[in-house]
Protein backbone atom coordinates (compact mmCIF):
# COMPACT_ATOMS: atom_id res chain seq x y z
CA UNK A 1 0.00 0.00 0.00
CA UNK A 2 1.58 3.40 -1.03
CA UNK A 3 1.44 6.58 1.43
CA UNK A 4 -1.51 7.91 -0.76
CA UNK A 5 -3.87 5.06 -0.29
CA UNK A 6 -2.94 5.09 3.59
CA UNK A 7 -3.33 9.05 3.95
CA UNK A 8 -6.86 8.24 2.29
CA UNK A 9 -7.95 6.10 4.86
CA UNK A 10 -5.88 8.13 7.85
CA UNK A 11 -8.31 10.87 6.25
CA UNK A 12 -11.64 8.63 6.17
CA UNK A 13 -10.87 7.96 9.91
CA UNK A 14 -10.40 11.10 11.48
CA UNK A 15 -13.45 11.65 9.40
CA UNK A 16 -15.49 9.48 10.90
CA UNK A 17 -14.30 9.55 14.54
CA UNK A 18 -11.78 12.41 14.81
CA UNK A 19 -12.01 12.00 19.02
CA UNK A 20 -11.23 8.55 18.84
CA UNK A 21 -8.67 8.99 16.07
CA UNK A 22 -6.54 11.65 18.07
CA UNK A 23 -6.56 9.21 21.13
CA UNK A 24 -5.60 6.40 19.28
CA UNK A 25 -2.52 8.39 17.80
CA UNK A 26 -1.40 9.39 21.26
CA UNK A 27 -2.52 6.16 22.23
CA UNK A 28 0.19 4.38 19.68
CA UNK A 29 2.76 6.88 19.97
CA UNK A 30 3.29 7.29 23.43
CA UNK A 31 1.96 3.71 24.68
CA UNK A 32 -1.00 4.93 26.35
CA UNK A 33 -3.55 2.87 27.16
CA UNK A 34 -5.78 3.94 29.92
CA UNK A 35 -9.14 6.16 28.91
CA UNK A 36 -9.33 8.38 31.66
CA UNK A 37 -5.62 9.78 30.53
CA UNK A 38 -6.30 9.78 26.84
CA UNK A 39 -9.48 11.93 27.62
CA UNK A 40 -7.83 13.89 29.27
CA UNK A 41 -4.64 14.12 26.94
CA UNK A 42 -7.48 14.78 24.10
CA UNK A 43 -9.04 17.38 25.88
CA UNK A 44 -6.04 19.63 26.27
CA UNK A 45 -5.32 19.05 22.50
CA UNK A 46 -8.50 20.34 21.92
CA UNK A 47 -7.79 23.53 24.11
CA UNK A 48 -4.45 24.04 23.57
CA UNK A 49 -3.72 25.84 20.22
CA UNK A 50 -0.20 25.40 21.16
CA UNK A 51 0.01 21.54 21.08
CA UNK A 52 0.81 19.91 17.91
CA UNK A 53 0.59 16.22 17.27
CA UNK A 54 3.47 16.43 15.06
CA UNK A 55 7.05 17.50 15.95
CA UNK A 56 7.87 21.20 14.91
CA UNK A 57 10.71 19.77 14.04
CA UNK A 58 9.31 18.36 10.66
CA UNK A 59 8.10 21.78 9.92
CA UNK A 60 12.09 22.80 10.16
CA UNK A 61 13.21 19.67 7.92
CA UNK A 62 10.66 20.28 5.42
Amino acid sequence: MCYEEMKNIIKGMATENYEGFIKALISFEKGINDEEVLDKLYQEYMDNDDISLLSDEFDYLA
